[in-house]
């Protein structure tokens, strides 16, 4: 009888001291959930980028919006047609370009985005596992032409390119380097059999004609180097031919004059990359913020010409897209057009430059981006998505008292904002843009090799 009256007063205490320990662990565990964390570098940190990207996004909207009320029609033209073969053309070149990516890393799966902009919100993405660019890509260039005109990123598309059809075709695409690359012969495996054409005489010197490019379903591509796409409509200019220093940026710009073969064209592939900043700043001489505009608000402090502050680098960088690159941009435009560019017919894309990745050139990522990892907890942002990659550099600078790389800065807020300005442009020009998630890197060098 007293074993059995102390069994039960026993278990029971058990029993709440189980219960208290219970609800003390949910309380610790409740506190710890919702408890608003102490505000430290880290969360100042992506306050002050928000702000800034938000920044740039108003000034961008409203530079557009008051632009489109002075020109008027200036920018009218026909809204890009979204047909089938558009949509193939552009599926085809995102599958290419992530083939080539997973033949370099056997980790990298990324997909593409194709960005159809023919409005603000339109955008579709396309998933590199239902793409076949083996099939697809000279069934879309069979009988035509394309050619691509443009700096540093088009290049290397065009080394792509030229990697694919070599290790598919089977054979060498020479190419003489991107001042003197010639015009390249592809998808000629499926016309091996055509009676046609019984034999690959050298191309070197004449290129095939449109009918012998019908008859065999082959292409042909050429690569045209022009730094700015300077459209001047006389061939002899002297931008062309001897050494030309762009007012702006102060350095050399290769151009070549590219108007004849963008008419000739069936598909036009076009690309323009950031300005690079002026080579007095890599002595220490930033003298030229001193009197650029400030469009990130004043609440920075001017710093000495040798010590620029990252905000400054910004307002460097809306100048230079705002005030440079746009009107320059519609000059080549206005040319294209005066030279029949924009019809049914040809289909004109814009290559999307990618940003630049602090520390990714070195094989190692900064140390300063893995602390200051995005809210997500997500690694390396795709260098598609641009906002999150400019996000974490601009988290990253505001809490470091030092700039050690301005020019990275300077280039990628300057991609930010063309490719925010140009999917609002370009579409009423008819011009598709396409934005590759994998980082282009230069195809193996024996295709250059003769």
């Amino acid at each position: 009888m007293f074993w059995n009256g102390i069994r039960p007063k026993k278990s029971q205490r058990l029993l709440q001291s189980v219960v208290i320990v219970i609800f003390l662990c949910a309380t610790v565990i409740w506190l710890w959930l919702t408890s608003t964390p102490v505000s430290g570098p880290k969360s100042a940190a992506w306050t002050v980028a928000a702000h800034i990207l938000d920044t740039l996004d108003a000034v961008v909207d409203d530079y557009v919006r008051s632009q489109s009320m002075q020109a008027g029609e200036s920018f009218s033209g026909r809204l890009l047609e979204q047909d089938a073969a558009a949509q193939e053309l552009l599926l085809c070149f995102s599958g290419l370009s992530q083939l080539h990516s997973r033949s370099l890393s056997h980790n990298a799966i990324n997909t593409l985005s194709t960005v159809f902009p023919s409005n603000d919100a339109q955008i579709h993405k396309f998933s590199g596992s239902h793409v076949k660019p083996i099939s697809c890509l000279c069934s879309s260039l069979a009988g035509k032409r394309l050619t691509m005109v443009g700096g540093e990123h088009v290049y290397r598309f065009h080394n792509v390119l030229l990697d694919h059809r070599k290790r598919f075709e089977g054979k060498r695409f020479s190419c003489l380097g991107k001042e003197f690359c010639t015009h390249h012969h592809l998808c000629l495996r499926a016309a091996r059999n055509n009676p046609v054409f019984k034999e690959e005489p050298t191309r070197y010197i004449r290129s095939p004609s449109v009918e012998k490019l019908v008859q065999t379903g082959s292409s042909l591509v050429n690569y045209v180097l022009s730094d700015t796409l300077l459209a001047l409509p006389d061939p002899q200019a002297p931008e062309y031919s001897v050494p030309y220093i762009h007012a702006f940026s102060r350095i050399r710009s290769r151009e070549t004059y590219w108007l004849a073969s963008a008419r000739k064209a069936d598909i036009l592939i076009l690309g323009r990359g950031p300005f690079s900043a002026p080579p007095l700043t890599y002595t220490g001489n930033w003298s030229f913020l001193s009197d650029i505009s400030s469009y990130t608000g004043s609440y920075h402090a001017k710093m000495p010409s040798s010590i620029p502050n990252f905000l400054q680098i910004v307002d460097a960088a809306v100048y230079a897209t705002l005030s440079v690159f746009l009107p320059e941009i519609q000059r080549t435009l206005d040319a294209l057009r005066a030279n029949g560019c924009f019809n049914r017919k040809k289909k004109v894309i814009w290559l999307v430059s990618q940003p630049q990745i602090p520390g990714y050139s070195r094989g190692q990522k900064n140390a300063l981006l893995r602390t200051h990892l995005p809210p997500s907890g997500e690694d390396e942002p795709s260098p598609s998505n641009l906002k999150a990659v400019l996000l974490r550099h601009l988290a990253v600078l505001s809490t470091d008292e030092r700039l050690e790389n301005p020019w990275t800065l300077y280039y990628n807020v300057q991609v930010y904002l063309q490719y925010h300005l140009l999917r609002q442009v370009l579409p009423r020009f008819g011009v598709a843009l396409l934005q590759l998630e994998t980082r282009l890197v230069d195809a193996g060098s024996d295709v250059a090799e003769l």
